[in-house]
């Protein structure tokens, strides 16, 4: 979805509306409608190397700026028997790239951050990752 700062059915003025406060309600709007699930698709090989993880028992959770729908998203993607921990844009008071949620996890877990490993598909994830000082990798 993409915004538009020409005058427009969506503001009066431009310059009336703070674009940011805007967007992120655009942005909230359209992660907590079910239907946009579709839109979602986990990258290649990520199911195995899920699978492999899990095999080590390795405990994995999801740290999202998506609000609601955590099981939908959960399940649509697979994921179910891997993920055991969420976090959700509804548990922070600031999403990522702030680490907040990330902290959240850690703790939910009982581990350090030298004993985790953010894997991240957005600037956002590899920006909190950092800015928790875990050891971050990016992906496709």
């Amino acid at each position: 979805m993409a915004l538009s700062f020409r005058r427009g059915p969506l503001f009066a003025d431009p310059f009336a509306v703070d674009q940011r406060e805007v967007a992120t309600r655009l942005h909230l709007e359209f992660q907590t409608d079910p239907k946009n699930l579709e839109t979602l698709q986990l990258c290649s090989n990520a199911l195995s190397v899920l699978e492999k993880l899990h095999s080590h028992e390795f405990n994995l959770a999801v740290v999202s700026n998506r609000s609601k729908n955590h099981g939908d998203l959960i399940a649509h993607c697979g994921l179910r028997d891997y993920v055991r921990y969420v976090v959700g844009h509804e548990h922070v008071s600031k999403g990522k790239p702030d680490p907040e949620g990330i902290h959240l996890a850690l703790a939910h877990f009982n581990v350090v951050p030298s004993q985790a490993v953010i894997v991240g598909d957005t600037v956002a994830d590899v920006i909190a990752g950092k800015n928790a000082s875990i050891h971050t990798v990016a992906v496709e």
